[in-house]
């Protein structure tokens, strides 16, 4: 709700000049809630939704924007970053758990943010644990 009303004050609008319509409000969070998309996209979204007028599902669609929640595609990356830094790797193995946010990060930045996080997090540790 705080994006919305800061996106009303930045663009001084009124809501009702909005494009943003309580359906297309709710069907955002619905997405949101279903993990299609993820935070940070819907935030992005709304801004598509004022710009455009288009329905949330239609610009998820047309940008490409849906989370990747596939567990496979997710452990191929994963995989391929911890492949890709073993000095951290050592370091994640003795002790030093707080790197799991670097490597969650290195993931998103791999998917350009579109990797369910909690997803990515789980692979993540189950390929360093073992």
């Amino acid at each position: 709700m705080n994006d919305v009303l800061r996106l009303i004050n930045e663009r001084n609008l009124q809501p009702m000049e909005m494009a943003l319509t309580p359906a297309y409000l709710s069907e955002l969070l619905k997405l949101v809630d279903a993990g299609t998309i993820n935070t940070t996209t819907g935030k992005t979204l709304l801004q598509d939704i004022l710009e455009s007028g288009k329905p949330p599902a239609q610009i998820v669609e047309e940008k490409g924007l849906a989370q990747v929640t596939d567990d496979s595609a997710i452990r191929a990356i994963c995989e391929q970053v911890i492949n890709d830094h073993p000095d951290e790797v050592v370091s994640y193995r003795e002790g030093k758990e707080s790197l799991i946010g670097w490597f969650v990060g290195q993931v998103m930045g791999e998917t350009k943010g579109k990797a369910n996080p909690r997803i990515v997090r789980k692979t993540l540790i189950d390929i360093l644990l073992n």
